[in-house]
């Protein structure tokens, strides 16, 4: 019979050391309890003088931007030639309010309540209240020093500028802006003696204005008084006795009135809290002795039950199981039926290898003699074996499991334990499959794609490999967005799954890059019929978000293995190559491989190793081709031509390599190079002779890796060759808008405002070409070869060439025509109005050394043109150039 221990009284004297040591704490709390509630209020005071500060400032700068904004308001209508014709000069109500030039336009957009006009007598000529028009003097409704306004707006100083003054309008204040009325820039009106006459728009602060103003800025509600009101704000209007009022938001009182009650009650019941804390921590170390004992007493058991169960510890990773001697379950534990979804007493008693059934053809029961013979081996038998089980769950799914055993002491039977391997190799075979497949699309990738390949190229089967390039994809990616771009993307596998059987490959390579293998030897009839296939089905229409339609289009590159190539690597090799040719020839298509087209490649790769080559050892030149101006022939600019001495093919013309340049992105550091050697060589020319480049799409955009923006370069070029900016001339073409943008206009912007000189080359023969005059405002433009060439015979192109120059004319640019070869042409451009001529009638492009002769040249005698159509209107018929070469 087991004696019991009695407990241990516990002594009080154990209480004084935790009292001493919490008393520290007790006093701290307080202490921050009590700063809490002093910061607490200092802040919320605080808010309440910065708010107070805050209101008043905003206040008066939405005043000071409300008197900005009618000062310049009533600049743009006074300083206007067609205003002082019309209310200066003489008063046109008709023109003024029936053509809407003045009238209810200042109360419709700013909502200004008066429009007044007085003349030079100080008489009101012109009156609108509210948007309508007035017979009533001024002076009968604006209360306050008016003819001081009007001297002051007609002081010298203020020609081009304007009076705001604050006055009152029936007792309440207005906003006062006046300004004389001047013909502006436009020098075509004349200036009449006497004064001038004086315009002045009028806004009153009534109740609706100030709530507008409120709603606009922020502000609080505003009032009006005479004198400061009780419990309200105050401040003067400026140049006014009337003050404003308002009350200013109090958040600090507020946040007060919501915080301090939960302030205080959170402190007492934190008091409360910590009273009951300390009582029960007093009472919890009365118990602690007493319990110590206890526990010393109950740890002897819990070894020897810990010594039981060991062995099961051992061997238990997931759930448990145990059988008798004849492999019959008699134990599951309840993990077991969390992984499996069955009843655990539906399987006790029942033989363990109707649950489990091994992979292979090893039966079960054998392994798990086996397995439990080596567990018993070793000391404590802590040898294992595993082995991977399936087991159907409750659902009827396949699980799949790892087991281990060890045999019970004394041949009882075996225990171990079972852990559910299901979702590590569900997740394997994901991984499996994204390894071989493009995640968006669900196609095989690039990696499957050449061990499809391998499979059937190693054997020496034929193959045909179409690859694929989507055309215009790009700007509807851009356009639209990432995500309906990869829904286009998405549909465009379905439809190219349709298109194959099943023993066809369909992969996406990356982008928009897609690829068909097609095993066999087929007709070339048969392979221009699944091309025709792939470019018609890619062809129609995509509705990826069931609203926008989308047409793109595909370009197709074939090639046939073993004809071709006989590996993965070298057939997609030309198949990309044969792609190229696609695009090149219009895209929307397909071309098959040939050699050519492979040493087409090689040399296009050898003419861009050349290139690169050609910008490190300074193998280009810059030619310079002459244009003079049409009045008196002289040498106005030279226009940069780059060419390339190549080591084998001689001197190369700019189409032979340009184009190149674009593909590869050698066409910023070449532009460079252009720019900072045009620059350079024309430093040294006389100062009235200009020098032009010409830029490309390429040089535009983001720089990214390869360098500093166009606007960076050109500054650079003329700093280091000290070239003055307006003898820089830039030459732009519509596509930089078509291709860049917005980001071209920042750029061309940040030009414009160095000073250098922009040029709109090839007007006319793009798509919007006066889009791009209006959006560019370039200093001049340059009409193209395509209307000079057949100027003389071609009545239509000479009435575009006196159209475009009237248009250039009237907007303040220069002229310049390009590619006059002949003196009839020449002729022609006499008679219109063009300013500048350039081409091979006065001589080829000359290399920089060879400019000499143009500083000493002399223009020639004045010339008289011979174009059938006669002079321009309005243009002299003679014109001096130089003569032709």
């Amino acid at each position: 019979m087991n004696d019991t221990v009695p407990p241990r009284r516990a002594d009080p004297r154990r209480d004084r050391p935790l009292l001493r040591r919490l008393f520290p704490a007790i006093w701290v709390l307080l202490a921050l309890i009590g700063l809490g509630a002093y910061l607490l209020i200092t802040n919320a005071l605080s808010q309440d003088a910065d708010v107070l500060t805050r209101s008043r400032v905003f206040i008066q700068r939405s005043l000071e931007q409300q008197r900005g904004e009618m000062g310049r308001n009533i600049i743009n209508y006074s300083k206007w030639g067609e205003a002082y014709r019309h209310l200066h000069l003489k008063v046109d109500k008709f023109w003024a309010d029936d053509q809407r030039n003045v009238g209810d336009i200042p109360f419709d957009l700013y909502g200004y309540n008066g429009v007044w006009v007085v003349d030079g007598r100080d008489r009101t000529v012109y009156g609108v209240i509210d948007g309508r028009s007035t017979a009533r003097p001024l002076t009968d409704w604006l209360q306050g020093d008016v003819a001081g306004l009007v001297a002051e707006a007609r002081r010298p100083e203020l020609k081009d500028g304007s009076e705001v003054r604050a006055m009152e309008v029936a007792g309440m204040p207005a906003i006062v802006a006046a300004a004389t009325i001047t013909p502006g820039w436009d020098a075509s009106v004349p200036v009449s003696p006497g004064p001038p006459s004086v315009m002045m728009f009028v806004t009153v602060l009534d109740a609706a204005r100030l709530g507008q103003l409120s709603d606009t800025y922020g502000l609080p509600a505003l009032t009006v008084s005479r004198q400061p009101l009780p419990g309200y704000e105050s401040m003067p209007l400026p140049g006014s006795a009337i003050r404003l009022n308002w009350q200013p938001p109090r958040p600090g009182r507020d946040l007060l009135r919501q915080t301090l009650p939960l302030f205080a009650g959170g402190v007492l019941l934190l008091l409360g809290v910590l009273f009951l804390l300390l009582r029960n921590a007093l009472a919890s170390s009365r118990q602690i002795d007493a319990q110590l004992h206890a526990l010393r007493t109950s740890q002897a058991g819990l070894q020897d039950s810990e010594r039981r169960f060991r062995d099961m510890a051992e061997t238990s990773s997931d759930w448990l199981w145990e059988t008798d001697a004849a492999g019959r379950l008699c134990y599951l534990s309840d993990r077991f039926s969390q992984v499996t979804g069955h009843r655990r007493g539906d399987w006790l008693g029942r033989p363990l290898d109707e649950l489990l059934r091994p992979e292979g053809a090893e039966p079960l029961l054998p392994w798990m003699e086996r397995a439990g013979a080596r567990g018993n081996d070793g000391a404590h038998g802590s040898a294992r074996n595993s082995l991977t089980c399936h087991i159907d769950d409750s659902a009827g799914l396949q699980r799949i499991c790892r087991i281990t055993a060890r045999a019970v002491e004394g041949g009882q039977g075996f225990r171990g334990t079972a852990t559910d391997l299901t979702e590590e190799w569900q997740a394997q075979a994901r991984v499996r499959h994204l390894s071989l497949h493009d995640m968006l699309t669900g196609l095989p990738n690039r990696r499957r794609l050449h061990q499809f390949l391998a499979a059937h190229l190693e054997p020496g089967g034929p193959l045909v490999l179409l690859c694929l390039d989507l055309d215009r994809f790009k700007p509807v990616n851009d356009a639209l967005g990432h995500a309906l771009g990869d829904q286009v993307l998405q549909e465009v596998a379905r439809r190219l799954l349709t298109l194959v059987g099943p023993q066809d490959l369909v992969a996406r390579l990356g982008g928009d890059e897609f690829v068909l293998a097609l095993p066999g030897d087929l007709p070339q009839e048969s392979i221009d019929s699944r091309c025709a296939a792939v470019v018609a089905a890619l062809g129609e229409p995509f509705v990826p978000d069931g609203r926008t339609t989308v047409f793109i289009g595909s370009s197709v590159g074939v090639v046939q293995a073993p004809r071709h190539a006989d590996t993965a690597q070298e057939l997609l090799r030309k198949g990309d190559i044969a792609l190229y040719d696609a695009k090149a020839a219009g895209r929307n298509t397909w071309r098959r491989y040939t050699d050519a087209l492979d040493r087409q490649a090689m040399e296009r790769l050898q003419l861009e190793q050349d290139l690169r080559a050609a910008l490190r050892t300074g193998a280009l030149r810059l030619h310079y081709q002459p244009c003079h101006a049409v009045d008196g022939g002289a040498l106005r600019s030279l226009e940069a031509l780059v060419r390339w001495q190549h080591p084998s093919r001689g001197l190369l013309l700019p189409e032979a390599f340009l184009p190149l340049a674009q593909d590869t992105g050698l066409i910023r550091p070449l532009g460079r190079w252009v720019l900072e050697t045009a620059c350079r060589d024309a430093a040294g020319w006389p100062a009235g002779v200009r020098v032009s480049v010409n830029l490309s799409a390429g040089q535009f955009g983001s720089a990214g890796a390869q360098g500093d923006d166009l606007a960076s370069v050109v500054a650079a070029a003329l700093r280091a060759s000290g070239l003055a900016p307006q003898r820089l001339e830039l030459e732009i073409g519509e596509e930089v808008l078509l291709v860049h943008g917005q980001e071209a206009m920042e750029c061309i912007a940040a030009l414009k405002r160095q000073g250098v000189r922009l040029t709109l080359g090839d007007f006319g023969s793009g798509f919007s070409p006066l889009a791009c005059l209006r959006q560019l405002l370039p200093d001049g433009i340059k009409i193209g070869r395509g209307f000079v060439a057949h100027l003389p015979e071609r009545p239509h192109d000479q009435a575009i060439v006196q159209a475009v120059s009237a248009l250039a004319h009237s907007l303040g640019l220069s002229v310049r025509a390009e590619g006059v070869e002949t003196r009839a042409q020449l002729d022609c451009l006499m008679r219109h109005p063009c300013d500048e001529v350039q081409g091979f009638h006065f001589g080829g492009a000359l290399p920089a050394d060879a400019l000499g002769g143009l500083w000493a040249a002399a223009p020639a005698a004045p010339m008289e043109g011979t174009c059938a159509t006669g002079p321009a209107q309005g243009r002299a018929p003679d014109r001096s150039v130089p003569p032709g070469a």
